[in-house]
């Protein structure tokens, strides 16, 4: 972390400096006020400044203030480091913007105790700017997928559609409605004056349905040009990240999805969602299947890809990493504890967490599991 030295005497630099030595800091000097602000204005500038009031060009004190009147995501730590010792000029420092105040000559141990308590609170403004900002990111994911939403109960044409998955799966209304619903997702967005950009981005997400034995890997692919574009229209915003495009894409699959899963269960089918949609860059290498459905419209490509699978009873002691619960963990003598939820792809920490559970003859329990897909695990998160 950089402080901030500004004082007009080098002599009164070099001893400040001297005593942050061994505080695991940088520290950068100043002779002017001039100077110090800066260094204090700068994107990258010192987090923690120790000023000394009466310098040339600009006091510490309106130093202070201008940096507090100044615009920055971060704000520096202002100690101010004076003779004076009056109760009216320390009023006057921490109302011009000064967080705390140090009279000549500082005592070494108190000077090192103040300069990490400004730490501690630079650290915390740092935490709560990631907060701040991961909540603006998920605010512009709000706005996209409110826009797609309000897009997605139009009646137009379907989506062009290829291959087909087992017969069971065929015969639903859901399977059937989904070429027009991915189309209305995506129709009020931009369409490609040519031919579609070669995809660059993609998402997977996965859905189980016990009752068919069927395990679906949902993927959506894009280019990163007709994603920038989606991001612009639906939010009003310019992304400046490949997450920012990969959140769109992920947004746009599960809101498609969203209406297909609600379908099924207005059905009676049970579906289980095992792993949430996850973005990647780069092209994607497809898994080789008989049972596959694409659908493709304004250059967005949705593909499901089925994985026949049957539902097993597996003894506890005997469940491995990559199957599927397809009812929740719970050990036989204690009916009200959940070990591990419903759809939970197990891991081998999982399985030795629940083992403490599962001792004696309760590692005979049987469970009911399902396989994961090959390329599901291959890409969970």
């Amino acid at each position: 972390m950089k402080v901030l030295v500004a004082d007009d005497s080098q002599t009164q630099r070099k001893l400040l400096t001297g005593l942050l030595k061994g505080m695991d800091v940088e520290a950068v000097e100043a002779s002017s006020g001039a100077e110090a602000l800066d260094h204090l204005l700068r994107a990258d500038g010192p987090s923690i400044a120790l000023i000394d009031w009466e310098m040339p060009n600009l006091s510490g004190v309106e130093v202070c203030r201008k940096v507090r009147e100044a615009t920055l995501e971060i704000r520096p730590h202002l100690l101010l480091v004076t003779g004076r010792s009056e109760r009216a000029d320390v009023v006057e420092a921490l109302e011009a913007g000064a967080d705390d105040f140090l009279t000549k000559p500082p005592h070494p141990a108190e000077l090192q105790a103040r300069v990490q308590v400004g730490m501690r609170n630079v650290q915390l403004q740092r935490e709560l700017q990631v907060r701040i900002n991961e909540l603006k990111s998920t605010l512009r994911r709000l706005d996209v997928v409110g826009g797609l939403a309000a897009q997605s109960n139009q009646k137009v044409a379907g989506a062009a559609r290829q291959g087909t998955l087992r017969p069971q799966l065929e015969a639903l209304d859901a399977v059937r409605a989904l070429p027009e619903r991915f189309a209305a997702v995506l129709e009020n967005l931009e369409a490609p004056e040519q031919a579609a950009p070669a995809a660059e981005l993609w998402a997977h997400l996965a859905l189980a349905l016990p009752a068919q034995a069927a395990w679906l890997d949902v993927t959506l692919e894009v280019s990163r040009a007709l994603a920038t574009s989606a991001v612009k229209k639906l939010s009003n915003s310019v992304p400046t990240t490949d997450q920012a495009l990969l959140d769109c894409v992920s947004d746009v699959m599960t809101l498609v999805l969203r209406g297909f899963q609600q379908q099924l269960e207005t059905l009676g089918i049970e579906v289980l969602k095992p792993l949430s949609a996850r973005g990647f860059v780069g092209s994607l290498a497809m898994p080789v299947s008989e049972h596959r459905l694409r659908l493709v419209h304004r250059g967005w490509t949705l593909q499901l890809i089925e994985t026949p699978t049957e539902v097993s009873a597996t003894r506890f002691a005997e469940l491995s990493p990559g199957t599927m619960l397809v009812s929740s963990l719970t050990p036989p003598n204690m009916p009200g504890v959940e070990v591990l939820a419903k759809g939970t792809v197990l891991r081998p920490s999982y399985l030795t967490r629940a083992g403490s559970f599962f001792r004696g003859d309760a590692a005979a329990t049987e469970v009911p599991v399902m396989s994961a897909s090959g390329f599901a695990l291959q890409h969970r998160a």
